[in-house]
């Protein structure tokens, strides 16, 4: 679902994306709230129900559509993730930004455990591979640009840059072909989580 051309993107600008989003779908864009602006503007409606993430701009399109075909995948084999909004034609696209709609997840201050995170892994590689492709995991290669844009102090960036340097090398340019279910359900379960706001696992 595509509508309009790319527009200047600014926390006010992906509300308003949001709002004609929810009009596309008759979903109720009440209470909305923001909470996190980064790649994505992240929101919350109807009281935590509903998550609602903005795509920055139309070059995430492709990243977009690959995570929600992993949460389809990983619901129809009944994975524990987050959940898509079930009764949405997603990801719907405005002005050239891709808006997805994610069940809401209560947000505290408990985590997984790490006896929990490893059997949620170990669930996730006995997985059937999915029928689509995924790309190979590359880990260090938007770090440079995002800790160019991060707002932090010279003195963080230097140290996290001086950081993911010795990562970078410790793993050899580290990057997984991802022809199998193991590499290749990991590297996107692992962005997909982290991008599935209200989720503790």
């Amino acid at each position: 679902m595509t509508t309009g051309e790319q527009a200047a993107f600014d926390t006010k600008q992906a509300a308003d994306v949001l709002r004609r989003a929810c009009d596309l779908l008759t979903t109720s864009p009440d209470d909305i709230e923001l909470i996190r602006f980064g790649d994505h503007a992240v929101f919350r409606l109807s009281k935590g129900k509903v998550v609602a993430r903005v795509a920055r701009d139309s070059s995430r399109l492709p990243s977009v559509q690959l995570e929600v075909a992993v949460a389809r995948w990983l619901a129809d084999h009944e994975y524990p993730s987050a959940r898509l909004v079930a009764d949405a034609d997603q990801p719907v696209v405005i002005d050239g930004h891709a808006v997805t709609f994610w069940e809401g997840l209560t947000d505290g201050d408990t985590y997984a455990s790490t006896r929990e995170m490893g059997e949620l892994l170990r669930q996730l590689h006995d997985l059937e591979p999915p029928t689509f492709t995924l790309p190979e995991l590359r880990p260090f290669d938007k770090v440079s640009e995002r800790l160019s844009k991060a707002v932090i102090s010279s003195e963080a960036r230097d140290f996290l840059t001086e950081r993911a340097y010795v990562w970078k090398r410790r793993t050899g340019s580290w990057s997984s072909p991802c022809r199998t279910a193991t590499c290749t359900v990991t590297s996107t379960w692992a962005t997909f989580c982290v991008t599935a706001p209200g989720s503790r696992r």
